[in-house]
């Protein structure tokens, strides 16, 4: 070998180490749970940039579909979806606008599936620059049409009384 041959492979092993110190994935969030069959479980999603969202189904089968604007996501409206029977996961672009919204389905063959959601980011920076924002992965709670009940009774009295 010659000396530019030499000087050419260690610029080009120089530049792949550099490379690989910029891009960063970091993980974020993780979550488990368990969904019933023929139900959602919702989760909101502001963490900015390109992202992964890992769907493992440890019992069952649970499905991941992914909406932008905080519009609840569902098997008929959806954005990006990952529907196989192991592993699941979307890659979702930064130009995707944020609040997501994120639905896991429990498919009707299994009377509940366990699951874990992750959510990494993958960005042109260090890792070590990197810092994950609090509460920007949360689960949506829905109210039950109970406290619904309950609070339109609360207030209907309430102005009664004042």
């Amino acid at each position: 070998m010659n000396g530019k041959t030499i000087c050419n492979q260690l610029y080009l092993v120089t530049t792949l180490v550099m490379f690989a110190g910029i891009v960063a994935s970091r993980r974020v969030f993780s979550t488990q749970g368990t969904v019933e069959a023929g139900n959602f479980t919702h989760y909101i999603c502001s963490v900015p940039g390109d992202l992964r969202l890992i769907l493992e189904t440890t019992e069952g089968d649970a499905d991941l579909y992914i909406r932008e604007s905080n519009v609840k996501a569902d098997y008929e409206n959806y954005d990006l979806n990952s529907v196989t029977c192991g592993q699941d996961y979307i890659d979702v672009p930064e130009s995707l606008i944020r609040p997501l919204s994120v639905a896991i389905y429990g498919h009707p063959s299994f009377s509940n599936s366990t699951y874990e959601l992750s959510v990494t980011v993958h960005s042109l920076m260090k890792e070590d620059d990197y810092q994950a924002p609090n509460k920007e992965v949360y689960r949506e709670e829905e109210e039950s049409i109970l406290l619904i009940i309950l609070k339109f009774i609360f207030e209907f009295v309430l102005e009664i009384i004042v």
